[in-house]
């Protein structure tokens, strides 16, 4: 419950602080603003499972506390570790491999540590959720992802 607070509170300094004075007004602070409201979206819901949570233990609900604590699992956090790692790698080499390439990559890299096997269906779920994103910002919001320098070079020895 802290944790969604602080980072309702980091919202709030986003949003009325540092997008209004980092960013220029009109299309290019949409984005921006889309971020926090999600980070203000999931900070709520974090707030609201620990007020749920708190309820639940004074109510004598000790006992499906323990039983969600057992359902994550062994290895679980080692699972997000390696994502984090996988997405942080993905931002660092954003420049290298473009974001459509270097999301592919990381989309198909977390399915397959998350057990997904099928790869016909990670090629179309990666494939999918990418060209989603690129009616969604390159068509219509008119935003410029970027194409990396990998992509930029063969684009320009092939064509």
């Amino acid at each position: 419950m802290i944790s969604g607070l602080v980072l309702l509170m980091a919202c709030a300094l986003l949003a009325f602080w540092v997008i209004p004075a980092y960013v220029e007004s009109g299309p290019t602070a949409l984005m921006p603003y889309l971020s926090v409201l999600w980070m203000a979206f999931f900070s709520t819901w974090l707030v609201y499972s620990g007020l749920r949570h708190r309820r639940h233990v004074r109510s004598g609900g000790e006992e499906a506390a323990l039983i969600d604590r057992v359902d994550l699992g062994a290895g679980e956090s080692l699972k997000v570790i390696l994502l984090i790692l996988i997405w942080g790698i993905h931002i660092f080499l954003l420049s290298f491999f473009g974001y459509y390439l270097g999301g592919f990559l990381a989309l198909t890299a977390s399915m397959v540590l998350l057990g997904k096997r099928s790869y016909k269906g990670m090629i179309l779920w990666s494939v999918g959720a990418l060209l989603a994103m690129y009616i969604l910002f390159e068509k219509g919001l008119q935003l410029r992802l970027p194409k990396g320098v990998l992509i930029e070079t063969l684009f320009a020895a092939v064509f």
